[in-house]
């Protein structure tokens, strides 16, 4: 489960190449691990590796919607042009 909230004061986030950073009022996705994204940086936790064979891609249109559609369609064309993936499910959030 996938939750969307508001960084709190001290929560542990490691970002990828950036080590601690402190998230305290920034727009934060969690897990039932804890936060794992931002807009600003993604966490080391949830690093896409080699050995990576599934992930989630979150894409956030900050009101500007009306490029969300061929945005979400390049994702998917170059996940299967450099990345070979196959079996892709893209749902849009309201």
């Amino acid at each position: 489960k996938v939750s969307f909230g508001i960084g709190l004061a001290g929560e542990p986030y490691s970002g990828i190449g950036r080590g601690e950073l402190n998230i305290e009022n920034l727009p934060v996705f969690r897990d039932e691990a804890g936060a794992f994204g931002t807009p600003t940086s993604d966490s080391q936790r949830t690093e896409v590796s080699l050995e990576t064979d599934h992930f989630l891609m979150i894409l956030i249109d900050f009101g500007s919607s009306d490029r969300l559609e061929e945005a979400l369609e390049r994702a998917v064309r170059l996940l299967k042009a450099y990345c070979q993936a196959t079996h892709l499910k893209v749902y849009q959030i309201s």
